[in-house]
């Protein structure tokens, strides 16, 4: 006999869109704690201070283990708190607070209030 007529192969279905994470400057050198927390310095004030050395104080201040990024804080970030003037009035310092999957979003958001900054989830 003869050999029927193969049929049509269905179409695949979309995929569904993945939800969006923070991106971050990696022009802005950053200070954080892996998967938790990571602080970009992006004002002029900071090249007076010394990123560097606002990391290391923020470490002291914080008494959790922060490491200096001169390459910016990482993406994927959950949530953010932007801080005009970090260091006081006019001082130049506006600080951006990333928050990553291991950080209490809570904690971050009240955290970041009390601190005169403005808390956005991603």
């Amino acid at each position: 006999g003869t050999t029927g007529t193969t049929g049509t192969t269905g179409t695949t279905g979309t995929t569904g869109t993945t939800g969006t994470t923070g991106t971050t400057s990696a022009l802005v050198p950053g200070c954080g704690v892996p998967d938790m927390v990571c602080v970009s310095f992006t004002d002029v004030g900071w090249a007076a201070i010394g990123e560097e050395n606002g990391c290391m104080e923020l470490a002291a201040a914080m008494g959790l283990p922060f490491s200096y990024l001169e390459e910016g804080c990482p993406d994927g970030a959950r949530a953010v708190c932007d801080m005009p003037d970090a260091m006081g009035p006019g001082s130049y310092t506006r600080m951006t607070t990333w928050y990553y999957s291991m950080m209490n979003m809570t904690d971050a958001e009240a955290g970041c209030v009390a601190s005169g900054g403005t808390f956005s989830a991603l």
